[in-house]
């Protein structure tokens, strides 16, 4: 025979315990579980005194990481009128490689403030992230799942290492090389260097506007630099400018033009010989009294008429008239 007062007495303790607990309440609010996203909690970085000692994201916390600038526009009734661009606004207008640097700063500013949201529009959506060698060793993807947060803080980290006082660079760009830039033809790579330190950036024009689609960083700077060899030769940090093809149209090959016509020389005389000069304009000949101004008050002398015949040329030289010969002695 079983013993139901010993099952009993197990149910209710084990009823007891359900009903203790909070969860088990539908009138009360279940817990949140571990796998909800928890808000993130912004750590600007602190703003120092002087130069000397700033850090590159220090550098760059008194700027404005909402708001890129002002603009001067109109209202509705037509009045002049200054209002605030926010940073993805102006994001749409950016230019390669006029704005190449806008487009690092609008990086570091947000770096700086902790606003990993403003990656969305500086990065291209497959942007990657990796060592700083033009050959992208290691690289990831940045938005791998955690919106940017591990690239985000690799970023803040290395950008703290610099100093405020570091120079932003880009690869010089050839003649004829910026419209590529600008259509979107040709990347351009941009960095900051310090020693062994730095921090290299891939710009490409995505959707019309300038992106970055590769950072490269040390998020810890190690002992000695990494072997890269494994990946090959580094590619050209510009593209160079290549030759047009053979038998393109309106293009004549080096070897098949004719020669160029040279002008006829001039004439010039033979060493030692004196050439004669024209006598200059209104010059008088030699010998003869030198023509005066007219006098004040005198009538300018009227040009000639129309029909005036002009004056005829002197008659050729004659020869003189031969002298009479002497009367022969009479006898």
């Amino acid at each position: 025979m079983l013993d139901n007062s010993r099952r009993c007495a197990n149910g209710a303790l084990v009823l007891g315990v359900l009903l203790a607990l909070p969860s088990c309440d539908p009138n009360l609010a279940r817990p949140i579980p571990d796998t909800q996203p928890v808000e993130r909690r912004r750590e600007p970085v602190v703003a120092v005194e002087g130069e000397a000692s700033r850090s590159l994201l220090q550098a760059y916390i008194e700027r404005d990481a909402e708001f890129a600038g002002t603009e001067d526009t109109r209202d509705v009734n037509g009045e002049p009128t200054t209002v605030k661009v926010r940073w993805s606004e102006e994001a749409q207008t950016w230019k390669l490689p006029q704005q190449a640097k806008r487009v690092v700063v609008a990086l570091v500013i947000a770096a700086a403030h902790d606003r990993p949201e403003n990656l969305r529009f500086i990065l291209t959506p497959d942007a990657t992230w990796g060592w700083p060698d033009p050959r992208r060793p290691g690289a990831h993807p940045v938005f791998d799942g955690d919106d940017g947060a591990a690239f985000f803080s690799a970023f803040r980290a290395a950008a703290s290492r610099l100093p405020g006082k570091v120079r932003w660079k880009s690869f010089p760009v050839p003649p004829g090389i910026q419209m590529l830039h600008a259509t979107g033809a040709e990347p351009m790579w941009t960095y900051y260097a310090e020693g062994s330190d730095g921090i290299m950036m891939h710009l490409v024009s995505y959707k019309g506007a300038a992106r970055i689609d590769y950072i490269g960083l040390f998020d810890e700077l190690p002992s000695a630099p990494p072997n890269a060899d494994a990946y090959g030769p580094p590619p050209p940090m510009y593209p160079p400018r290549k030759p047009p093809p053979p038998g393109a149209p309106g293009i004549v090959p080096p070897s098949s033009r004719p020669p160029a016509a040279r002008p006829p020389a001039a004439h010039t005389p033979d060493a030692g010989t004196r050439v004669a000069r024209p006598p200059a304009a209104n010059t008088p000949a030699a010998g003869s009294p030198a023509a005066k101004p007219p006098a004040r008050g005198a009538p300018a002398a009227k040009p000639p008429a129309a029909d005036t015949p002009a004056a005829k040329p002197p008659a050729a030289e004659t020869p003189a008239a031969k002298p009479p010969t002497a009367d022969p002695p009479s006898h």
